[in-house]
């Protein structure tokens, strides 16, 4: 109500006496204003004003006085009827707006309710706000905010007169907030309003308050002119007329999620990643464990200790999609996972107080990393394992989705399922234990919240079951145990120099550098959301999944041992987000009135777009077919019913996916010489007419080969099997060695080699030299050159130099690159 409107029907125009009443009720009302700050003082000093003493007036007479008097008791009771909830200061209505524009409030809320049909003497329903200075932070809490967010800015931009309701959009000039900070004095004006951390809630205004704002989470943000200050669902301004409501109100609010999804959830980074995914995934196998999983995700089967259930189900409950081979849709469904993993992490950089921009550009940069993009794009347990991770994150951080007995359930469900995928996720137990104490602390009843973590726990373990009831074939791994204790010789310093190395390469150092910097500082100072024991305890596992676990590691992590160690480094580096987020969220702040959310989000997808190509040729020159073409040319080379003993699990996994998902030479055996000891593979042996007994014989392997070949069978064996090349004759084979009963002589020179080059021109070697480094292409031409080098040194012995210099040339071009 405004100050000059309460003199009453008793003062006229021109009396001294009622202006001077005037004067005194426009002071009591305006020390019961909002606008005084003074809190509960307000009200007191209005009902002094009101019943000060007759001597205290200078109207002319009693009755006009008394008269005036009543009128302020009125404005009083009035002003008390649209005052905050119980407890609350009165407040009398006031300007809202700027002095230049003069825009009042009530006017704007008397249109609104003409046009909802309420009643004008209806106490307004807009006029209810906090009443203490406080704001909504990520986790929900009130927090009071800063003195520079609620004092009002004095002099010709003034409004609000200091309360902490927002005020109206209609004055372009001061572009303040509907629910968040005043614009500061230094920067009214100008078209930059100043940057204020909301409530999940409350989204912040990104550029000109009245054109480009965000009303709530449900509510898309207008786009309009200024003076329109449009709404979609309750028009809170006086220009009705100007507004257009969409014909299907659902679809606007769904293009309104769709935007949210894609430019502040980091779901325009997740999809350009899926697709970069998809499009390196290989249609072949290029190891040993991708070949099992790809297998057993559509047979079925036990796996490798520990048995991966997790990945597994998933790889069974997507073996739909629609693949070129076996090996490509279980790619394909990683990389499902993988774009999954990226938004959640997003989720987690925002929930521990990075802005939208700065989580997208920290995901960003470590989709693109190689060894991420590698293991998210092949069949591999580690996209679970990253996802599984980053919801442990997500879910413990202060501003989390959850809260009390749901925080603790949802992250003992998480926990289980990753114990059940691959068990190193247990190193991010120091995050995941912050979250389940906030868990317990929350809930009403702390040991309901502490049982229901743990009921989910084992729920999550569930995964376990499958193991029980899955059928066996020809690859299926032996009963679980647990995993083989790290022994031998360590080597601390090199693995740790790998283990940066990796990290710098996915983070482009720079950004790495500063992630572990704000790391240190958060845990010594915290910030705006998560307290430090979460930094700390963040800090605790990176530590124990990086330096502590490279560090523990027996091989030098070069060529295929860096092959395997590197896989176990993605989990620090996905623990590095969060801090690398806190950087570039500093940075985000600093500029945030110059950055406009959507095109920076493209810039993002871009900027992992642009990486992403210097990164694939990492990833593609080990992705070559050469594994797949030089098993399917071993099964193939095979004499009839033969039987092949390695060793490798590239060799037993990757014959096996050829075989069951294939179906490429079903009559030749493949045996695994490291699981003969075990008494159910055995068995599984001799139903395929291979009976193999224990023996205490100093060689077994020879017993065992002698008893082969006296079935009739062809035997073949690999270099790893010495004793029997050195007990029995035998002739290099392709990759293999063909073996021969005690007492036959082995074919001539010429036949050997004439049989290698038929086997070699049965192989298909469309594809790029690998070089020194490609790991598991390397070691197969390596394997090429050995045969032909045998070969050359028995034509050399034989005195037949031409034919050795023919036969060393064959395996020079067969050799990787130098």
């Amino acid at each position: 109500m405004r100050a000059g409107s309460i003199a009453g029907p008793a003062g006229e125009a021109g009396e001294p006496g009622a202006i001077a009443c005037a004067l005194e009720a426009s002071r009591s009302i305006q020390l019961g204003s909002p606008g005084a700050r003074g809190g509960p003082h307000a009200q007191t000093a209005t009902t002094t004003a009101a019943t000060r003493p007759r001597s205290a007036c200078i109207s002319d007479t009693a009755a006009e006085c008394s008269s005036r008097r009543a009128a302020i008791e009125r404005a009083a009771a009035v002003d008390a009827s649209t005052s905050v909830t119980a407890g609350a200061p009165r407040r009398a209505e006031r300007t809202r707006g700027c002095g230049l524009h003069s825009s009042l409030w009530q006017s704007s809320i008397d249109v609104n309710e003409r046009h909802r049909g309420r009643a004008r003497d209806e106490p307004p329903r807009r006029a209810q706000f906090r009443s203490a200075p406080t704001r909504r932070t990520r986790n929900g809490e009130a927090r009071a905010r800063s003195p520079s967010a609620v004092e009002p800015a004095r002099g010709l931009f003034e409004h609000g007169e200091g309360s902490s309701e927002p005020s109206d959009r209609g004055c372009a000039i001061c572009r303040t907030r509907r629910g968040g900070a005043r614009t500061s004095p230094a920067t009214a004006g100008v078209g930059s309003a100043e940057p204020s951390r909301r409530g999940r809630d409350e989204p912040r205004d990104r550029g000109y308050a009245i054109c480009r704002t965000r009303r709530g989470r449900d509510e898309p943000s207008s786009r309009g002119c200024a003076l329109r200050r449009t709404h979609d669902r309750a028009p809170r301004s006086m220009h009705l007329a100007s507004w257009n409501r969409p014909a299907d109100e659902r679809e606007w609010r769904m293009a309104g999620a769709l935007r949210r999804f894609l430019f502040e959830r980091g779901g325009l980074v997740a999809l350009v990643a899926f697709a970069a995914y998809v499009w390196i995934a290989p249609p072949h196998i290029v190891d040993g464990d991708n070949a099992e999983m790809a297998t057993l995700g559509m047979i079925g089967g036990v796996a490798h200790p520990t048995g991966y259930p997790a990945y597994l189900l998933w790889l069974r409950a997507t073996s739909w999609l629609p693949g070129s081979t076996p090996a490509h849709t279980a790619a394909i469904a990683t990389a499902i996972l993988a774009a999954v993993q990226l938004v959640v992490l997003h989720a987690a950089c925002r929930a521990w107080g990075a802005r939208p921009i700065a989580a997208s550009a920290a995901v960003a940069i470590y989709a693109a990393g190689p060894v991420v993009m590698r293991y998210s794009s092949e069949a591999e347990v580690f996209a679970l394992n990253q996802l599984v991770v980053a919801a442990i994150v997500y879910l413990a951080a202060a501003g989390g989705p959850l809260r009390g007995v749901w925080r603790v359930a949802a992250l003992g469900l998480v926990a289980g399922l990753g114990i059940a995928d691959h068990v190193t996720c247990v190193l991010a137990a120091p995050v995941g234990l912050v979250g389940a104490v906030r868990g317990v602390r929350e809930a009403r009843r702390g040991a309901v919240a502490a049982a229901a973590g743990v009921a989910a726990l084992a729920a999550g373990l569930a995964p376990y079951a499958y193991l029980l009831v899955t059928p066996e074939n020809a690859i299926s791994w032996t009963p679980i145990a647990g995993l083989d204790g790290l022994v031998g010789q360590l080597h601390v310093a090199a693995n740790l120099a790998g283990l940066a190395a990796t990290l710098g390469r996915t983070w482009w150092w720079l950004p790495a550098l500063a992630g572990v910097a704000m790391l240190a500082v958060r845990c010594v100072r915290a910030g705006e959301g998560e307290p430090r024991i979460g930094w700390q305890m963040l800090a605790l596992a990176f530590v124990a999944a990086g330096p502590v676990l490279a560090a523990r590691f027996d091989v030098v992590p070069v060529g295929l041992d860096g092959y395997a160690v590197r896989r176990f480094h993605l989990m620090p580096a996905l623990l590095l987000a969060v801090p690398v987020a806190a950087a570039l969220d500093v940075v985000v702040a600093r500029y945030e009135a110059r950055i406009r959310l959507g095109p920076a989000t493209a810039i993002a997808a871009l900027g992992f777009a642009a990486a992403a190509l210097v990164a694939a040729p990492d990833v593609l020159r080990v992705r070559t077919p050469a594994v797949e073409h030089a098993l399917r040319g071993m099964l193939r080379g095979l004499p009839p019913g033969a039987v092949a003993i390695i060793s490798g699990d590239m060799t037993f996994f990757g014959t096996g996916y050829l075989q069951l998902a294939w179906g490429e030479r079903p009559d030749a055996t493949v045996v695994v010489w490291h699981l003969v000891g075990d008494r159910g593979y055995r068995d599984r042996l001799a139903r395929r007419g291979i009976a193999i007994e224990k023996t205490t014989e100093a060689t077994p392997s020879v017993g065992i080969a002698e008893h082969i070949l006296a079935s009739g069978r062809p035997l073949l064996v690999d270099r790893a099997l010495g004793n029997v090349l050195k007990a029995l004759p035998s002739y290099p084979y392709g990759t293999l060695f063909r073996v021969l009963p005690r007492g036959q002589a082995r074919p001539s020179l010429d036949e050997v080699a004439a049989q290698n080059r038929d086997w070699f021109a049965a192989l298909d070697l469309d594809y790029p030299r690998p070089g020194p480094d490609d790991e598991y292409p390397t070691a197969i031409h390596d394997s090429y050159a050995a045969t032909w080098r045998i070969v050359a040194d028995g034509f050399a012995t034989a005195g037949r130099r031409d034919d050795a210099a023919s036969a060393a040339a064959v395996a020079r071009e067969l050799a990787p690159r130098p």
